[in-house]
Formats: structure tokens, C-alpha cells, sequence
């Protein structure tokens, strides 16, 4: 957040306060609502928390009767348009209930009966207000809220008041609200036909030319829509055919695709171009209309966005309006940006008011989680959830229980950062046809007697509370575990006390037995097994293609014996990457060092037939680290690249390292690269 969003904030804050008691005066009160509609014009759609927090007096204020029925006609416009800029900030979101809604937009639609006074103090207001309603598309909501008789009035303003001075941007407006309010009703009632009509009579010569072009205009450009319901609207209201003009045969026969530029009515030249230039952008928008689009490649489109965003598509219009609640694949995530408050932000906030601020963003994600879940018209897929929760977050245990009864989840992503992580529950075991998941800041607390994961293929556990026979009993219960993403750190085993109950890596081994992609770190790998090599290997990873190892360290006694025995076990790899924790070998002493080398004899046995590549992050250049480059490339005959990352700033020493490696017995012609970090 930056400094002079600090500043909107405040300011927006204090003016909402003065709202909340506004003055007597008229000429006082006009001043302070100016200032408003200034303030929150610079205020983007879809803000943060905090700027909600201070547009809430405003937002209040500005509903109450004393402001949106005051006697002054200016004061009524004035409040129209701070709550347009209103709806505008929280679309596609309502920022009041369905009753403070219909008399907002009653609101609203009385500021339209002024727009043919050019002169008046409110002008620009009343034409800022009419051209936020066509951008945010407020009349989808009216449409919801049966707003008919509103609807009916809103277009009458707009025959009686439009002008020729409007064609700029008034008239465009106009015509978008007339044209998409008709496209997007279920129905066409006589009542909405009947101001249209009125303005295309023929001896009509009470209307301006300009009205009657905007009608003929939204006539026109309805024509699929009206061609049922403007005969029997002509015929209701006692009239004939041909007491319109052409423009209404031409929609009842259908013919307004061919003769559209003849039967469209100029007051000017400037609106015969002007109609031209709203013609070719409405044939570009028909080609590149999203509408147009196969429903797959909708739900393609929609699948990579967050389901929020997703879920303000609804907007567009009443087609688009249900498209999201059938996408398979439901994301949100909510964090509170404490790296974007500025330190002084800090100071003023008290813990009371961090923790109810945090409390409140909490309910409002798992609110709207609750409302997706409820709306939802086809399976779920995929569920991400991305926040802050802790071992209370007792909401989340609702949502996983009501996903665990979903049959169709393949995909679960939980990522909880939290100190005190959440303690996941039983429920989600039942997850039976789960393909992927993803755990991190998580707690498993349970005994090893829950069933595992029979169609699991991808399985990724970064800093999570379990013990290790927990660990072993869920690995060993996902037979089709393909690819495992397994990062955890010291002290994060529950049972660390009783260090002499942990695995040997063959038994590790034995619960990944067609794994093809395993990653983990030097930390896990200490914390997890024993030192301890065995003579015989009995476990076979013969499926295993790609191994990663994280923060590995050379000279401990874990490190080397656990990836001397994975090579060992692993005949069919084909990729290894090691990211050496440099820290580890600094606090090394050098007699330590040169205790963990490599012996090559004691690995003549190895041989890996399918190793195409080595590659190793912060090369220290160690003997261990040295022993263990000769020794892959003496025992692979298709490795083909070497990539040694350093940290190495001496290029003797550099060059030294490279003269020993191109001098040593290799199976292969292989290439070596060193670079620095």
C-alpha cells in the first residue's frame, strides 16, 4: 500500500464521518458531497479490505433518508451520483440489500428526467451517472429485482430528454442500456414496447428527430429479440402497422439486417456518421463476442480465474449470468498483505483490532465460499484453497466435510500458512478418487488406521505436523503414487523424542514403488531415517525417472548414505538435481569434510543405463562433492550434461576443478557446464 493510498483512506474516512452528520445548509452540504464523488472517483473497482473499511460510513450515510430524499432537487443528484461511483467500486456486488437497491435505482432513474437541460448545475453529474449505469451494468440488477415500472420510466427520460448535443457520449449510453435491457429480459411486456412505439409513429410531430433515431436505433438492434412481441404489442395497443414507420415493418418481417442504413432516420449529417461508426463497432464486438465462443473454451477461460473473478462474469449480461457455476474447478485464496502496510499503519493498529480485522476477512472468504458451494451446478474437479488458518479454523472443517460427500474431486489443494498449523480431518480421507494433493502448513494428527489415497498419482507435503509412522502408513497407502513432493524441516516430526524408532530408507523405499518423480530435502532425509547403510537393497525403485533432493548436505551422515542408496535402487533414472545447503559445508570442518568422500569401489555395482543429466546447485567443489561428480560420470553411458551452479569466485580454482573433471574415466562423451550462482 502506498502513501498516498494511506491518505485516500483517511480522507475518505473522515468525509464519511461528516456525511454521517451532514450540515444544514444546502450550499454546504453540496460542498461536502462534491468532495465525496471526488474522493471515491479515485477509487479503483474491487478494492482492499481496508478501503472497504472506509467507504462503510459513506456507504451508510449515503442511504439514509435525510440524504436520498432531500427536498433539493441538486442534493438528490449530488447523492445519486456518489452512490453510482458507489456501485461502480463494489460491482458486480450490490453494496445494499434488495430493498435499498429498488429505491436507489429510483434514485438513479430520476436523475435521467433532467439530461435535456444542458445549463443546469447538476449536468454533468446526471450524464456521469447515466454512463457509469452502461459500464457497470446496474440494469442487470434491476432486471433481477423486477424493476419493470422503473425500467418503463428510465426509458421515457431517455426519448423525452435526449438531444443532439448528446451524440458524443449520452446518446451511445442510451442506446446501450435500451438495447442490452430488452436482449437481457426473459420477456418483452407491452408497457416496455410502448414509449419505443410512440416515438416512430408517423404523425408524431411532437418528437425530436434525435428521439426518434434513438428509437428506431434500439428497434433495430433488438430486431431478433422484438420480432415475436411487436406485433401483439401493436395490435394491445389498438394501433396498426402502418401507422409506424418502416423501421417497425422492417423488424416484424425481418429484414433489418439488409435495409438498416435505409431505414435508419438522421437528424444531421454528424448522426448519419456517427450511426456508420456504431455500425462497423457492433459487426467487430458480434466477431469477437466471448458469446461466440464453444461452451469449452468458455469453461477453459473460466477455469483460469480465481472463482471470484470468475464469478464477476455474471455481469456481462443474463447469458453469462449462471456460465460460472458449472466450471469444475473452484480457487480462492485470501491473505491479508501485511508487506503492503507501511510501517506507521502498524503503530495505530492495535492487536485487538488486527485480530477482529483478520476474524472479519476470515468469515467474509468462507461466506462466499458457502455461497459458490450452494450455487453449484455440475461436479467439482478441482478445489484450491490459499489462506491464513490455524488449528481454530473450525469453518473449514464445515467445507471439507460438505467436499468429502462430492464424489468427483480429483484435485485438493490446501495451502494454510499459519505458525500453529490446522489439524486436517478425518473427512478428507473419504476423498476416495483424489488423483493430486497438496498439503502445506498443515497438521496430521491422526493414528496411522485411516485408509490412504487408492488413486492418488501426485502427493505434495511441504511443512507439515505428522509423525513418521503416520508418514509411512500414508505413503504406503497411495499404491499409485507417481510423483511425491516431500519437504519437511526439523522439529516439524511429531515424536522427534524417540529418535531410535525411525525408518531405515529401505523402508521408505518399500512405500514408493512406482514412483517416478520424488523431491525432497537434506533436512527431511536427517530427520526421517536412519544413517545406517544397509549390505543388501531388497526395495527396487526401478519406476523412478527424476529425483530432486533440496538443501543436501555432503558431510553429514545422512545425506550421502540416503542418495548412495536411492542411485543403488534406482537402475532407470534419468535426471538427478541436488541444491547443496551451502551453510551445511561452511560450519563444516575440513576434517569432516574429507571423512564423507566417496569411495568409488564401494559402488562398482552401480551403473545407471538411463542418467542423462546431473545437475548441482551450490558446488562447493569439496572432495565429497568432487568423489560423487567421478563416480556419475564413471557408472552413466547416456549422460550427456553436467551442470554444476558455484558459488566460486576464484577462476584458478574454477578452472583447476574442470582440469580433474575432464581428466577423470567417463562413460560418456558428456558435456560440462559451471556456472555461477
Amino acid at each position: 500500500m502506498t502513501s498516498s493510498d494511506v491518505v485516500l483512506e483517511q480522507r475518505i474516512k473522515e468525509i464519511g464521518k461528516q456525511l454521517s452528520h451532514p450540515p444544514d445548509s444546502v450550499e454546504e452540504l453540496l460542498t461536502v458531497l462534491d468532495k465525496v464523488e471526488k474522493l471515491l472517483s479515485k477509487v479503483d473497482q474491487s478494492p482492499k479490505w481496508s478501503m472497504i473499511g472506509a467507504l462503510r460510513p459513506s456507504i451508510t450515510a449515503l442511504i439514509k433518508d435525510g440524504l436520498s430524499k432531500h427536498s433539493d432537487v441538486d442534493v438528490k443528484v449530488a447523492v445519486a451520483s456518489c452512490i453510482s461511483e458507489i456501485t461502480r467500486i463494489t460491482a458486480p456486488d450490490a453494496p445494499y440489500d434488495d430493498n435499498q437497491m429498488r429505491d436507489v435505482f429510483k434514485l438513479i432513474v430520476s436523475t435521467f428526467e433532467g439530461l435535456a437541460d444542458q445549463s443546469s448545475r447538476s449536468y454533468s453529474k446526471r450524464t456521469s451517472i447515466l454512463e457509469t449505469a452502461s459500464k457497470v451494468r446496474s440494469w442487470v440488477v434491476m432486471l433481477d429485482l423486477e424493476c419493470d415500472a422503473l425500467i418503463v420510466e428510465m426509458f421515457e427520460h431517455f426519448l423525452k430528454s435526449v438531444r443532439d448535443y448528446h451524440l458524443d457520449s449520452v446518446f451511445p449510453s442510451m442506446e446501450s442500456i435500451m438495447v442490452l435491457v430488452i436482449e437481457e429480459s426473459e420477456e418483452i411486456p407491452v408497457e416496455m414496447l410502448k414509449p419505443l412505439l410512440a416515438h416512430v409513429k408517423k404523425d408524431n410531430t411532437d418528437v425530436l428527430p434525435i428521439a426518434r433515431n434513438l428509437s428506431e436505433r434500439v428497434l433495430v438492434k433488438s430486431a431478433e429479440k422484438l420480432k415475436p412481441y411487436l406485433l401483439p404489442a401493436i395490435t394491445a395497443l389498438g394501433e396498426s402497422l402502418d401507422t409506424y414507420t418502416k423501421v417497425v415493418t422492417a423488424v416484424c418481417k425481418g429484414t433489418t439486417a439488409t435495409n438498416e442504413s435505409k431505414l435508419t432516420t438522421t437528424s444531421s449529417d454528424q448522426t448519419d456518421q456517427f450511426a456508420v461508426s456504431i455500425q462497423q463497432k457492433k459487426s467487430k464486438a458480434q466477431q469477437l463476442s466471448l458469446t461466440t465462443l464453444p461452451p469449452s473454451i468458455i469453461e477453459t477461460i473460466l477455469c483460469l480465474l480465481p472463482t471470484a473473478e470468475a464469478a464477476r462474469t455474471s455481469i456481462l449480461s443474463r447469458e453469462w449470468r449462471y456460465k460460472w457455476t458449472k466450471i469444475p474447478k473452484l480457487v480462492f485464496f485470501h491473505s491479508i498483505e501485511v508487506a503492503q502496510l507501511l510501517p506507521s499503519d502498524w503503530a495505530q493498529m492495535s492487536d485487538l483490532e488486527w485480530a477482529r480485522i483478520k476474524k472479519d476477512m476470515r468469515c467474509k472468504l468462507f461466506y462466499a465460499i458457502h455461497q459458490v458451494l450452494l450455487l453449484r451446478q455440475g461436479p467439482i474437479h478441482e478445489f484450491t484453497l490459499l489462506m491464513n488458518a490455524d488449528r481454530t479454523c473450525f469453518e473449514l472443517d464445515q467445507i471439507l466435510l460438505h467436499l468429502s460427500g462430492n464424489h468427483t474431486i480429483k484435485k485438493l489443494t490446501l495451502k494454510l500458512h499459519h505458525s500453529d498449523p490446522y489439524g486436517l480431518p478425518l473427512s478428507v480421507f473419504s476423498l476416495h478418487h483424489l488423483t493430486d494433493l497438496c498439503l502445506q502448513h498443515c497438521a496430521i494428527n491422526h493414528k496411522p488406521i485411516f485408509n490412504g489415497f487408492g488413486s492418488l498419482t501426485s502427493l505434495t507435503l511441504n511443512e507439515i505436523r505428522i509423525s513418521r509412522e503416520t508418514l509411512l502408513h500414508l505413503l504406503s497407502n497411495c499404491p499409485l503414487l507417481k510423483s511425491l513432493y516431500l519437504l519437511i524441516y526439523e522439529g516439524q516430526f511429531v515424536g522427534d523424542e524417540y529418535p531410535f524408532m525411525k525408518p531405515s530408507n529401505m523402508e521408505l523405499f518399500k512405500c514408493l514403488p512406482v514412483i517416478e518423480h520424488l523431491t525432497t530435502s537434506g533436512y527431511l532425509i536427517m530427520s526421517l531415517v536412519q544413517a545406517s547403510i544397509p549390505e543388501e537393497l531388497p526395495a527396487s525403485l526401478i519406476h523412478l525417472k527424476c529425483c530432486t533432493i533440496e538443501d543436501m548436505c555432503f558431510v553429514d551422515a545422512y545425506g550421502l548414505p540416503f542418495l548412495a542408496d536411492l542411485i543403488k535402487c534406482s537402475p532407470n533414472l534419468e535426471k538427478i538435481k541436488l541444491e547443496i545447503n551451502a551453510d551445511c559445508c561452511i560450519e563444516t570442518k575440513v576434517d569432516k569434510l574429507e571423512e564423507h568422500s566417496v569411495n568409488l569401489e564401494e559402488y562398482s555395482d552401480i551403473w545407471l543405463e538411463h542418467l542423462n543429466e546431473l545437475e548441482i546447485k551450490n558446488f562447493c567443489n569439496y572432495k565429497s562433492e568432487l568423489e560423487f561428480v567421478k563416480l556419475i560420470l564413471a557408472r552413466s553411458p547416456n549422460l550427456k550434461k553436467v551442470i554444476l551452479v558455484t558459488w566460486m569466485d576464484d577462476k584458478i580454482e574454477e578452472f583447476e576443478m574442470l582440469k580433474i573433471l575432464l581428466r577423470v574415466p567417463r562413460a560418456s562423451p558428456v558435456e560440462i557446464s559451471v556456472e555461477s550462482c
